[in-house]
């Protein structure tokens, strides 16, 4: 929904606010911080089924860090994910899932 889609219907959003494009180059600045970051942490496969922004579909594994990396640079599939949602789910209602609570 765009935005005064979401205000009419008495919707919560929230425009965020950024200094960089993320998912382009203008990320790879980052990458090394971001990779060091991720070097401790331990991956797993999700409890429930997650789709994938790199590739559109679902994980079949645990992301790794390598992934992550990746996902930093590509662009993100999320009509490839709706797409995939929708047909093993035709009745699925979408929730975007953020850091910040809207009030």
């Amino acid at each position: 929904l765009r935005q005064r889609e979401a205000a009419g219907r008495g919707l919560p959003f929230q425009r965020l606010k950024t200094d960089r494009a993320f998912h382009t180059v203008a990320v790879e600045a980052m990458q090394g911080a971001y990779s060091a970051a991720l070097a401790d942490v331990s991956f797993s496969k999700g409890r429930i089924p997650v789709l994938s922004n790199v590739t559109g579909s679902w994980h079949s594994t645990a992301p790794t860090a390598d992934y992550w990396i990746e996902h930093l640079r590509r662009p993100v599939r999320f009509q490839d994910n709706l797409r995939e949602l929708s047909e093993r789910f035709p009745s699925c209602v979408v929730v975007e899932v953020g850091p910040t609570v809207l009030a």
